[in-house]
């Protein structure tokens, strides 16, 4: 799904990059979309933010993001099970407000999320004694990272022990392992990175890059395990629509299902267009499932 500067919502398939559905006002999408149905492939990457995941131990949460407060949200039963207040900013600067979130798989069949905050630190919420019922859980929070200057976080699965968490760090990539709150892998790149993405595939998860410079940007894959770069600059765009003088950024970009199990990357950028990869390899077994 993509939006645009008009207030316009399409729907499109990203196995053919066709258009499925709109272009649709956005006070209309309710009921202009309400008669699509969509598979658990074309939504699995919908979990993949603001969602505590569900493990064999502990149901899926939704945590949001609000002005004035972080709230952890039970999705069957519509109650807040925690929540904590965002601080207020001081005059004239921008204070440590929460202002991104990914859900993480913790070892022991539990699982959590991260918080980024303005003021570059990175924080860990994990349930102490999680149980069936969400309402009872405790949280108790860890400072695992600082310095995520770029406002951006991806989550990686290395196939056992709990998620890897990837900090944008401006020119740099680190990897964490939440679980035992260390830093296990970073690459540092040329180029300034506008956003990253997993990259799920079966011979071990990978990082998409939105990298931008000057009027131009692209997409690198790369391997922050072996601190490498995999192939070339893909999906180039260009200038902002509609301003050729300013720079341009992904703004956008994500892992989307491939022609017979592949993996492919789409993204999107000022210049108003959404760019779909061809297939980069083959997708892990649990690529594009909650």
């Amino acid at each position: 799904m993509s939006a645009d500067t008009h207030n316009s919502v399409r729907v499109w398939d990203p196995l053919t990059g066709e258009l499925v559905g709109g272009p649709v006002k956005g006070d209309e999408v309710r009921t202009k979309f309400a008669a699509l149905r969509f598979g658990p492939v074309e939504l699995a990457r919908a979990s993949g933010r603001g969602v505590v995941p569900a493990t064999e131990r502990t149901r899926a949460l939704i945590v949001d993001v609000g002005g004035e407060r972080v709230r952890v949200i039970d999705p069957d039963t519509d109650l807040v099970v925690f929540e904590f207040t965002q601080p207020p900013d001081p005059p004239e600067s921008i204070g440590p407000r929460v202002f991104g979130e990914a859900g993480v798989r913790l070892s022991g069949g539990i699982a959590g999320f991260v918080t980024a905050r303005f003021s570059g630190l990175v924080e860990l919420w994990a349930p102490t004694r999680p149980q069936l019922v969400p309402k009872r859980w405790r949280w108790r929070r860890h400072d695992l990272a600082h310095g995520c200057f770029g406002g951006d976080l991806a989550v990686l699965d290395p196939g056992s022990g709990g998620s890897h968490l990837a900090v944008n760090r401006r020119r740099a990539i680190a990897v964490w392992d939440v679980t035992a709150r260390r830093q296990v892998a970073r690459i540092d790149l040329d180029a300034p990175i506008d956003t990253l993405a997993p990259v799920p595939l079966a011979s071990g998860p990978l990082l998409a890059v939105g990298v931008g410079c000057g009027l131009d940007a692209g997409v690198q894959v790369c391997d922050p395990y072996r601190g490498q770069l995999v192939g070339e600059v893909f999906n180039r765009h260009g200038p902002a629509f509609g301003q050729q003088g300013y720079k341009s950024s992904i703004m956008a970009l994500t892992a989307v299902p491939g022609p017979e199990g592949t993996v492919r990357v789409a993204s999107g950028s000022h210049d108003g267009v959404v760019r779909i990869s061809p297939p980069i390899g083959k997708a892990s077994d649990l690529a594009f499932t909650n």
